[in-house]
């Protein structure tokens, strides 16, 4: 009797173990139940977060074009603060990662133009580069925020993550040159230095607006540099760094120190 009793519990855990696992395999093979709900949620947000984007960008370009032509400074805020309110719910209703990283760079750059607010400007551009490093335009727009606000190194460093995306950006380079030279720091002639020639290998004509920081950093150079230094920097002449009148200026210096 008891062998019996046992056969018969040991024959009631087999049924239900495999009754469960019948209904695992059946819940695995079909779609997420939750998935299938969520999914089209999901989806409809980012239409309408897709829509609202839309209708920011198209007040921001609104406002650009009206400020560009010099229309009245109203039309122009309501414009972008139009276009504010439309990003902001775009940015709520959620995007895919690329349109939300566009979303928070049209709403910081907006806060440059019309009403400016530099430090609005910077928390949406931040952001917008916290979602995407290589936003360049983005960078390009926090540098003005920072040169707004007065802050030069930070403004320079805006401009080398343009420069890390775009390396041959002569007019970065410039800026990046003349925010180095106004940055409070001990080293800023050498780093102005080093982008300003950068800058004239890219844009010979660069060296005559960037002319303060050559004189700064040539100036005691010449003065301490030995013949090695200038013929490395005669060596970038080819390039554009050097006019000839500055070369043949260095290759004397070089005559004079090797006791030519």
């Amino acid at each position: 009797m008891k062998r019996l009793i046992v056969l018969h519990s040991l024959g009631y855990f087999a049924c239900f173990g495999i009754a469960l696992v019948t209904l695992a395999i059946h819940q695995l093979s079909q779609p997420n139940r939750i998935a299938l709900h969520v999914a089209p949620a999901l989806a409809e947000d980012f239409s309408r977060g897709e829509d609202a984007l839309a209708d920011g960008l198209a007040h921001y370009l609104a406002a650009l074009e009206l400020e560009r032509g010099g229309s009245g400074s109203d039309t122009v805020v309501d414009l972008l603060r139009q276009s504010q309110d439309h990003t902001r719910s775009a940015i709520a209703w959620g995007l895919p990662r690329a349109q939300l990283a566009e979303a928070q760079y049209l709403l910081g750059d907006s806060f440059l133009h019309g009403e400016i607010d530099p430090v609005r400007a910077e928390n949406a551009l931040q952001r917008a580069l916290y979602i995407e490093p290589a936003h360049h335009r983005a960078a390009r727009s926090l540098a003005r925020a920072y040169s707004l606000m007065g802050l030069a190194l930070q403004e320079a460093h805006a401009w080398e993550s343009v420069l890390a995306v775009i390396p041959e950006d002569a007019a970065a380079r410039k800026a990046a040159a003349m925010a180095y030279f106004r940055a409070p720091i001990p080293d800023r002639v050498e780093r102005a230095y080093g982008q300003a020639l950068a800058a004239a290998r890219l844009d010979r004509s660069a060296r005559t607006e960037l002319a303060p920081i050559f004189a700064a950093a040539e100036g005691p150079f010449l003065q301490s540099a030995d013949a090695d230094d200038l013929a490395r920097i005669i060596d970038q002449a080819p390039a554009g760094a050097l006019s000839d009148d500055e070369a043949e200026r260095y290759a004397q210096e070089i005559g004079r120190l090797v006791g030519e």
